[in-house]
């Protein structure tokens, strides 16, 4: 019995040995380097870059002879300073002495100088011009900074062009579109200005609408402060009286009265300013005002965007993880809890499609989203120390998001435990909106490897997707005061 024991014993010790050799050799095969930033031969515009990738878990890394961490994923960030021209960046992983190494190329050049470009105006003969989409109104040409977005099919008068611009005049002032983003009559047209002699006011359940008759579709400014909304309808003049106005308006406006003879101001009887919008619809403009919330997710129609998608993978993380697939995960979860407390769920996305930016906005304000809440994770460009800047952060842009964006932005880093970054505004397709009231929450940074290590746990993403939802609750519950 005694030797039938110790052959037991013996054969025991043989496979642990034979497992752990068998391991061991299995480790240093498969031992491996993937770079997912930056591509070899690659210009960087900056002083410095990060080198973001992974290897074998159990891996020893050195970049240009500095250890760097290797974290449970395999994923690595590392953070180089480059010298002007050719740089080479040596990557070595050893697991079990076998050795991966890989060298990168890298040259860092001066970014392109653009503050001498002139741009020369050259006059036209006035053109009507028509919109192809959302188009912005610039101040300058070529000037990243926007006045305000007009809606597809909206009409300007141009009578210069500048560069890939043309030039248009709105009241006093000039301002410019994008040529790309316009189609012009062939025939030279003079200013003309419609006349509005009829303005109607309806109401629903959820919005109050100013129905006024337009025959053109002129392009109109929004402007929002408090509860006032100052509505300006370019290439039109107003021929109809305050008194009739006021006379007419439903309970939901305060007041309506003409601030010139093209702007209308109109204070709500409510003292919070929620979604707000504008649309053409057989000869009329309708400006679409939502009444005020109340409280709770019961009853609420939430758009919930996944960012990116299909061919559009976002960020790309150290293991080659897209950022749209993390979106999609975290978007799913918060759909989930949005309807347990009796919310209707918008999805622009439920998988892995691409979908244009304003596709997504047409989709929320189409069906009556209350509030459109756009899910991504953040990255930086050349020159930032992923390290030192991370953390979540929520963007809005017109003010009447700026307490949605404080409200999810409290309760998503309670949740997460990441760096608050506080709120931030921004001009992006998804935060312009004013109806549904929109903005975007970056849960985390994809190449800073402590929240990428968490991003990637489908725990953690019902985690944010939870933090996100009470956030959501709260602003409903919170603004409900606000109106009483």
């Amino acid at each position: 019995m005694k030797k039938y024991i110790a052959k037991i014993a013996l054969l025991f010790v043989f496979i642990s040995i034979s497992l752990f050799l068998v391991s061991n050799y299995s480790k240093a095969f498969t031992n491996y380097i993937q770079i997912i930033y930056p591509k070899n031969n690659q210009i960087i515009f900056a002083s410095s870059t990060f080198i973001v990738g992974n290897t074998s878990p159990d891996s020893s890394l050195v970049i240009n002879n500095k250890s760097v961490k290797v974290f449970p994923s395999g994923s690595f960030v590392h953070v180089v300073n480059l010298i002007p021209g050719k740089n080479t960046i040596s990557i070595r992983s050893n697991n079990y002495n076998q050795e991966r190494i890989s060298i990168l190329s890298l040259t860092r050049k001066n970014p392109p100088d653009s503050s001498q470009r002139q741009i020369v105006i050259q006059p036209i003969p006035t053109v009507l011009i028509e919109t192809k989409g959302y188009t912005a109104v610039r101040k300058n040409p070529g000037n990243p900074i926007r006045l305000f977005t007009v809606k597809k099919d909206n009409k300007f008068y141009a009578d210069a062009l500048a560069g890939g611009f043309y030039r248009v005049k709105l009241g006093n002032t000039y301002a410019y579109v994008a040529k790309k983003d316009v189609e012009a009559d062939e025939d030279n047209r003079d200013f003309i200005t419609q006349v509005i002699q009829n303005v109607q006011f309806e109401e629903d359940e959820r919005n109050t609408y100013i129905k006024i008759e337009a025959e053109e579709e002129f392009p109109v400014e929004l402007k929002a402060s408090g509860n006032t909304l100052t509505a300006v309808l370019y290439y039109s003049k107003i021929n109809v009286t305050d008194a009739f106005m006021q006379e007419n308006k439903t309970d939901g406006i305060s007041k309506i009265y003409k601030l010139t003879d093209n702007t209308l101001s109109i204070k709500l009887s409510s003292p919070q300013l929620n979604g707000y919008d504008y649309f053409y619809d057989d000869d009329y403009l309708i400006i679409k005002i939502a009444k005020p919330f109340s409280a709770g997710l019961k009853g609420k129609v939430v758009a919930v965007d996944p960012g990116h998608g299909g061919k559009d993978q976002g960020s790309v993380g150290p293991t080659a993880i897209a950022e749209k697939d993390i979106n999609l995960g975290i978007a799913s979860y918060l759909k989930d809890e949005l309807e347990k407390a009796g919310a209707t769920v918008i999805m622009t996305r439920s998988n892995d499609i691409y979908m244009g930016l304003y596709d997504r906005v047409d989709k929320a304000f189409e069906e009556n989203a209350d509030i459109l809440v756009s899910i991504h994770n953040n990255a930086h460009p050349d020159g930032v120390d992923p390290y030192e800047i991370h953390g979540t952060s929520t963007y809005y842009y017109n003010d009447n998001a700026k307490f949605l964006a404080e409200n999810i932005q409290d309760k998503l880093v309670r949740a997460t435990g990441f760096k608050n970054l506080g709120i931030k505004t921004a001009s992006f397709a998804l935060t312009r909106p004013s109806y549904p009231v929109s903005v975007i929450v970056e849960v985390g940074f994809m190449i800073n490897p402590y929240e990428y290590e968490k991003l990637i746990q489908k725990s953690f993403q019902k985690q944010a997707a939870e933090g996100i939802k009470t956030g959501i609750e709260a602003y409903f519950n919170n603004i409900s005061e606000k109106s009483l």
